[in-house]
């Protein structure tokens, strides 16, 4: 089982090749003095990031380790760590990274690996983060500074993110900065722009999901006009539109049944017993000049409090949650695969649980100086992709899928150290070795 599963990392890392390659990224360093080219260095951080590297030293005294299989890469020797540091803080723009994303991903659609399998439709969920610097100082003008009520004021960058959760892995798509003059809302524009650029002649995704973060008319008519479904949700930030769909949805919860609802009651990550319900109207349709909003939508949570299987148990309300969109009647998900897809939204906040928790994205910024903070950060998004792809594409049996994160960065970690020249290969290495 070990075995199989150490080969099926190192068909995904080979077949993967472009991804660690950087092929189309532009070199900003000067030629005098260049002593490592900028591919394997940077094929160094996003491995040593899949093998849990906690800093810039732990990347080299992993480079030093890889043996043979590293060399496919370029990492033919240790890489000196005041070289990865300076390569992440001023070698490459974020802006190449972003580019490189996006062609990784077009890659995958040519594999067919991001068909939608999870929702009938392409859905993707965009949702701001806050990544934290560990200095209390501010690192470049990106970055936002919060006073929080209690404790020092600290900084922090806002990325943008989108994941695409209709396919089985759940791959981030897209990432951008925002700056510190504006907010989600203010550059949802700019975001949905790029992904548009990159994606808006494919059929990766059909719907936009964001919170009530970005839900605004001019957002959601920009969505609209390219001819994009959106469902985006409701809370005071629209207090008009809020009012109008608690006013038609609120006597549906209390007179009718559900249009859709969970099947039995499941066990939560809190180990709450949780059941939801679905309802929805498109009474709303056109309401405050919203032209192309069609319907709202309220998703209620319920808690069982105690065992569900006992009469005696309690039922209580924690939460209605309101959304409206663009979806016309007869659209492809309706009923329970809209209430399926309102609940997939938040895998882009399982993507970002993976990015603190798992690889530490808030406490290991690696380096802060210069672009430090954002090429790092994109680094970990393609990291992540990577080790989405190899739990949820590559290891196909359904216990492998089940295997928490550390585990599979583990598995990473042995492949790359294993002394193993006749592993499985899908095509020549690519000798991209030190300049």
């Amino acid at each position: 089982m070990v075995e199989r599963r150490r080969r099926a990392v190192k068909k995904l890392l080979l077949s993967r090749r472009e991804v660690v390659a950087f092929h189309g990224v532009e070199d900003r360093r000067k030629r005098r003095g260049r002593r490592w080219a900028l591919a394997p260095i940077l094929a160094a951080i996003v491995l040593g990031i899949m093998a849990k590297a906690r800093s810039v030293r732990a990347v080299e005294d992993k480079t030093e380790d890889m043996g043979p299989f590293g060399s496919r890469f370029g990492i033919q020797r240790r890489v000196p760590r005041v070289t990865i540091g300076r390569t992440a803080a001023g070698a490459v723009a974020p802006s190449e990274l972003q580019a490189h994303l996006g062609r990784t991903i077009r890659a995958e659609q040519r594999r067919k690996t991001l068909a939608p399998t999870e929702l009938p439709v392409g859905c993707v969920a965009l949702d701001g983060k806050g990544i934290r610097s560990v200095h209390r100082k501010s690192v470049n003008a990106d970055c936002q500074e919060v006073h929080p009520k209690d404790g020092a004021v600290y900084y922090k960058y806002l990325v943008f993110r989108a994941v695409l959760m209709s396919a089985r892995p759940k791959l981030c798509i897209g990432q951008e900065t925002v700056p510190a003059t504006t907010n989600e809302m203010g550059w949802f524009a700019k975001f949905f722009g790029w992904l548009l650029e990159w994606y808006g002649q494919s059929a990766l995704f059909e719907v936009v999901f964001t919170d009530s973060g970005s839900t605004s008319k001019d957002n959601a008519a920009l969505v609209h006009g390219a001819n994009k479904g959106y469902v985006l949700g409701l809370k005071e930030n629209q207090p008009e539109l809020l009012r109008e769909a608690k006013r038609q949805l609120v006597p549906q919860m209390r007179g009718q049944p559900p249009e859709v609802e969970t099947v039995g009651w499941e066990k939560d990550h809190r180990g709450r017993w949780i059941k939801r319900q679905m309802w929805r109207t498109f009474e709303i349709a056109g309401y405050l000049d919203w032209s192309h909003l069609q319907q709202a939508i309220v998703v209620r949570t319920l808690q069982r409090i105690g065992d569900p299987k006992r009469a005696s148990c309690k039922t209580e309300v924690v939460e209605d949650r309101y959304f409206v969109s663009n979806l016309a009647v007869g659209h492809r998900l309706k009923g329970e695969q809209m209430l399926r897809a309102i609940r997939q939204y938040w895998q882009v906040e399982e993507h970002n649980r993976v990015m603190d928790v798992e690889l530490e994205e808030d406490d290991l910024p690696f380096t802060q100086v210069g672009d430090g903070v954002p090429v790092t950060t994109l680094l970990r998004v393609l990291a992540a992709n990577l080790l989405a792809l190899l739990r949820d594409a590559h290891l196909r049996a359904v216990e492998n899928r089940r295997l928490p994160w550390r585990r599979v960065c583990d598995l990473v970690w042995q492949a790359l150290v294993a002394d193993d020249p006749d592993a499985d290969d899908v095509g020549a290495a690519e000798p991209a070795a030190a300049a």
